[in-house]
């Protein structure tokens, strides 16, 4: 059976006005103001990283994966395989040279830091660009949100062999914490001029997410 697109047709429109908003005039924009959201929901940035450090789980990805499935998009394993071939590249040549210059400064080091982490997080909306990108007009599966949300996370992790210890756990958390963002959270609120920090830093600022 040929799967069914996931998004409508008609420019504007969304798969579900009452969660996170796929504009096809604008699906990156609309990604990175959900990722900015559900990331700075509690308990999401740590989740994150500890997939990221513990399982080399590419955070951008992680929360692409969410926001298709709060959208009523289902990945298989051939569409995650797609995914990571859009953004790998990417994350190898810009994101993960940024974070590594980052992360071996020293503590007094604030300037360099702070120039440093504009430009990851330059990085991290190019990364939500390409994966947006690549995911526009591409027939996806239909499936209910919650459903699609917890499926894509498990999916995105078995393709990542980060189901082993904890990440099973971490990603069952987030699968939870990303369904009730989704279904509280009105579409397209999140500012990323409010943002300060890199995606792959742990939430030290507001615990509120950031609307």
């Amino acid at each position: 059976m040929k799967p069914k697109p996931c998004l409508p047709k008609s420019a504007g429109s969304c798969a579900d006005s009452r969660r996170f908003c796929v504009r096809r005039r604008d699906p990156a924009a609309a990604f990175w103001r959900a990722a900015l959201a559900l990331y700075a929901r509690p308990g999401v940035a740590p989740l994150c990283l500890k997939l990221q450090d513990a399982y080399g789980c590419d955070v951008m990805a992680v929360l692409f994966c969410a926001f298709l499935g709060a959208g009523g998009c289902r990945l298989d394993r051939q569409a995650l395989a797609g995914l990571e071939a859009a953004v790998r590249p990417w994350r190898e040549a810009a994101i993960l040279p940024l974070r590594r210059r980052r992360r071996a400064l020293p503590a007094g080091a604030r300037a360099a830091r702070q120039r440093l982490l504009a430009a990851e997080m330059a990085a991290e909306h190019e990364a939500a660009r390409r994966l947006a990108r690549w995911h526009a007009g591409r027939p996806l599966r239909a499936a209910p949100p919650a459903r699609a949300v917890r499926g894509n996370l498990f999916a995105y992790g078995a393709f990542r062999d980060a189901l082993a210890g904890r990440g099973g756990a971490s990603l069952a958390r987030l699968a939870v914490l990303a369904g009730a963002s989704a279904a509280r959270s009105p579409a397209g609120r999140a500012s990323p001029q409010r943002r300060t920090r890199s995606l792959s830093m742990p939430n030290r600022s507001s615990t509120r997410p950031i609307v």
